[in-house]
């Protein structure tokens, strides 16, 4: 285990710049873990780690270590223990369920035997917001995931749908109908009150935020489809972002603020599409099968999506130029709408 054991030259003459060895042990009920990180040119170690955990979760230390490993190396920090919210019917219901970003460790998180939608995030990965017919109404909900506390934070006549945490955490957008269409509204969950930000007979609808709180893209279909479009926050103008396309949806601002990921239909089907936020080039980045609900990491490296295939929907990961699809194995079938958590302390 320590570097005067190790024969770096070996290492650099296959050509590894790095190299990490570890060992580990039972002690007193607990697994006790040592992991070091080497530099093989110069036969430094970089960086070297103890972990004390539970025996049955040896993962999750491997993720801590990852994540550390990963900021060492590249000055940002890794997504190794970051997780995934999404919808599944296992149970012949769709509830919500949360698994670590690569699809292990998958936690029932509603019971409910309802239909349960579009689970959100809060900033700091604490509370997640759904929408759930529980009550026999579409009514917006929101889980502190550490109480395990529920509550209902609009519940208007219709819809109470697509309710989106802003960067701060202080106010959700979500769409709520009314007596001409649904429409876009913003919410203060802890203090109460509501304001209105569209009001046209169109439908407005899926709302996300920039990193800045500023803008919020959403979808409507005023322009006849469903396209994408921008709402200044400040100012209150609006502007057509998408062109192409005979239905967009989904969007999803990713976390340094460049570009917005969304469900197209350029050509038949679905596939995962990516929108310059300024000028409004889009990039089509899947082909195959019938792909919806993207979602960035937090470090907007990567996104996951769903992938219909028949009568079944599976997660899968990509780079966020579509490169390196991957499935996300957790054990289920009809998986719909992830949402990658924040960075979770």
């Amino acid at each position: 285990f320590f570097s005067d054991e190790i024969n770096f030259k070996e290492w650099r003459m296959i050509g590894a710049d790095a190299l990490i060895e570890g060992r580990f042990r039972i002690e007193g009920g607990r697994l006790v873990v040592e992991v070091k990180l080497f530099d093989t040119v110069s036969g430094k170690t970089i960086l070297g780690k103890r972990y004390i955990g539970n025996p049955g979760k040896p993962r999750r230390l491997a993720h801590f270590f990852s994540d550390r490993m990963y900021r060492e190396l590249t000055g940002r920090p890794g997504v190794f223990t970051t997780r995934i919210l999404f919808v599944s019917k296992r149970t012949g219901n769709k509830e919500v369920y949360l698994a670590d970003y690569d699809g292990r460790n998958v936690i029932q998180l509603t019971r409910n035997r309802s239909i349960n939608l579009s689970p959100r995030w809060s900033p700091d990965g604490k509370k997640i917001l759904y929408t759930s017919y529980k009550k026999g109404y579409p009514y917006l909900y929101m889980l502190n995931l550490r109480t395990g506390r529920e509550t209902i934070i609009s519940r208007k006549r219709g819809i109470n749908i697509g309710g989106r945490f802003s960067p701060d955490g202080e106010t959700v957008a979500l769409t709520i109908s009314t007596k001409k269409s649904p429409e876009l509204y913003l919410l203060e969950p802890f203090k109460g009150g509501y304001r209105r930000l569209t009001n046209n007979y169109s439908i407005d609808v899926s709302p996300t935020w920039s990193s800045d709180g500023k803008k919020i893209a959403f979808v409507s279909d005023r322009s006849g489809n469903p396209h994408i479009f921008v709402l200044d926050l400040p100012t209150g103008r609006t502007r057509r972002l998408t062109f192409r396309g005979r239905y967009n949806s989904s969007p999803a601002w990713s976390p340094e603020g460049s570009k917005i990921a969304f469900a197209c239909s350029v050509t038949t089907g679905f596939n995962i599409c990516t929108v310059d936020q300024k000028n409004g080039a889009l990039s089509q980045i899947t082909y195959e099968g019938n792909n919806k609900s993207p979602s960035w990491s937090p470090d907007g490296r990567f996104i996951v999506f769903s992938r219909d295939s028949g009568s079944t929907s599976h997660l899968y990961i990509m780079q966020g130029d579509g490169t390196g699809i991957k499935r996300i194995k957790t054990g289920g079938d009809t998986e719909t709408t992830p949402a990658w958590s924040p960075y979770l302390h």
